[in-house]
């Protein structure tokens, strides 16, 4: 009986050893599956963390260029989000990746998120790359249409495409300093020297005497040389026209009942006035600088000229961009004489190559100072008159181009309106108005002096003209404040369920952080 009572007791303690061991084990079976269960949890849920920081990251970035400016759109078929400050750009990107949610503040939300950073970098504007950016964003706005065949079309019609007008309105489009009035000038000096050799008498002659030219007995007897009535008619002619054109341009090639805008060019924050610097930065844009024939054609159809009627203020945008000035009157007068200088070329062209034309200025110049004999004074005076004649005729040709009438851009002599006995009647503004069908309107010639002026110049001109327009829909627009590109930079992240347990085991924070990028541009299709 004893031996069955110790061998029970023995056999008690053993499975009570056995539960302890089981326990034991179980525990740590448990404890080992609980915080293997705990990290997958942890990493699948700083998985999702990055998920979403990256979807938020990618919704805000292009959130914000949804917001472009609906008014540049509308007026000029361009896409670009303006930017007014740093402040409103880093608060509006923060609203877009933390929304806020009526009534909700994430309990339970194992997938929650903060943001530690949002920064904007690699942003282009419409300003930069010397204006290139924006030469590609217009070419492009001219590609969804018929932009190619108007192009082709134009170059044919202005003649560009053997390139012989096009060089003839190169070298004589921006020669500033030819005025048919320094030509007259000349001829004024040269007068004014003839007469006072007339008044000292025989002081002329006796210096040739000395010479050996002319001897003392022949000078008795030579006749005193005379210019003939038609000699004086014709410079008489020429001192109308110069006395005309002396009185200015605008005056004269402006028709009746036209009237001339006076209105300033709207001035500060523009474009055109930013630092050399700030318009040279480059950028990595995927747009390019566009097409240059494609850029002016858009210009010539989203802006305006005197032709055009437009409620633009001011009025002369086209004119703007080539001249420069600071009101509507000077960057028409501008414009103005540089036509005119372009006409002169051509009709001297005309003039030149034209036989029947050529004799009578010919005949014309010997009637008036061939009995000098000098065949120098007689070129000189082929020259003057050629100008004269085609500069007359220059007159009547920009009047009929600022009457919406058509003028071909190298006449030939069937299209010629003014007779050379004749000339100085422009004067009086009783030429008519010449539309020939084949011919260039005022906004076609135009299209030639942009096409000689610089890309660069035209850019931040051409921006100037959308930023004054624009702002009176869309207050505070630039284009210098325009993103068209742009890389947002997001860091954030979230902190693990058991933090406690990573440190103590890693030493990490128990805060998984992320840095998310994307980027969004209006530039591409």
């Amino acid at each position: 009986m004893k031996e069955r009572a110790l061998s029970s007791a023995f056999m008690k303690r053993d499975a009570d050893g056995f539960r302890g061991v089981i326990t034991v084990w179980m525990a740590l079976t448990l404890s080992l599956f609980l915080a293997v269960t705990g990290v997958l949890l942890d990493f699948a849920r700083a998985q999702c963390v990055s998920y979403r920081l990256m979807a938020a990251t990618v919704s805000a970035c292009e959130s914000v260029f949804a917001g472009y400016s609906k008014a540049l759109l509308g007026r000029y078929h361009l896409l670009g989000r303006n930017i007014e400050s740093e402040e409103m750009l880093e608060e509006e990107t923060l609203q877009y990746l933390k929304p806020e949610r009526s009534g909700h503040k994430n309990y339970g939300d194992l997938t929650a998120f903060s943001i530690v950073s949002a920064d904007w970098s690699d942003r282009v504007y419409m300003t930069d790359e010397n204006g290139a950016v924006f030469r590609g964003m217009a070419s492009r706005a001219m590609l969804d249409g018929a932009g190619k065949v108007l192009v082709s079309s134009w170059k044919e019609r202005l003649g560009l495409q053997d390139g012989e007008a096009a060089k003839a309105a190169e070298e004589n489009a921006h020669r500033d300093s030819f005025r048919v009035s320094d030509v007259l000038k000349d001829y004024d000096s040269l007068m004014e020297t003839e007469e006072e050799a007339e008044q000292t008498g025989g002081a002329g002659s006796g210096a040739a005497a000395e010479d050996g030219e002319v001897d003392a007995g022949s000078r008795e007897d030579a006749p005193a040389a005379e210019i003939s009535d038609q000699g004086l008619k014709i410079l008489e002619r020429l001192e109308n026209l110069k006395r005309a054109l002396s009185r200015g341009l605008a005056g004269l090639l402006v028709p009746e009942g036209k009237t001339i805008s006076a209105a300033s060019v709207p001035s500060g924050g523009l474009p055109s006035a930013l630092p050399s610097g700030v318009k040279g930065r480059h950028v990595r844009s995927s747009g390019g600088s566009g097409n240059p024939i494609l850029f002016r054609e858009y210009l010539m159809r989203n802006m305006s000229c005197f032709t055009t009627e437009s409620s633009s203020f001011p009025a002369y945008e086209i004119e703007y961009l080539i001249a420069g000035k600071k009101s509507d009157d000077r960057n028409l007068k501008a414009v103005l004489t540089r036509l005119f200088l372009m006409r002169v070329s051509c009709n001297t062209m005309t003039i030149m190559k034209t036989p029947s034309m050529r004799t009578a200025v010919g005949e014309a110049a010997l009637l008036c100072v061939g009995w000098i004999g000098n065949p120098t004074l007689t070129a000189g005076m082929t020259g003057l008159l050629a100008a004269a004649w085609a500069s007359a005729e220059s007159v009547a040709d920009i009047r009929s181009l600022l009457a919406d009438g058509r003028i071909p851009l190298i006449k030939t002599a069937d299209k010629w309106r003014l007779g050379f006995a004749g000339f100085d009647s422009v004067v009086s503004g009783s030429a008519g108005v010449q539309d020939e069908s084949d011919g260039l309107s005022y906004g076609d010639h135009l299209r030639i002096l942009l096409y000689f002026a610089s890309d660069t110049v035209l850019s931040y001109r051409g921006m100037d003209v959308i930023d004054w327009n624009v702002r009176k829909l869309h207050a505070g627009f630039s284009c210098s404040k325009c993103m068209v590109e742009g890389r947002l930079t997001v860091n954030g992240g979230g902190r693990f369920l058991f933090p406690h347990m990573y440190r103590r085991m890693a030493g990490s924070s128990g805060y998984a952080g992320f840095t998310k990028h994307a980027s969004f541009s209006l530039l591409k299709d």
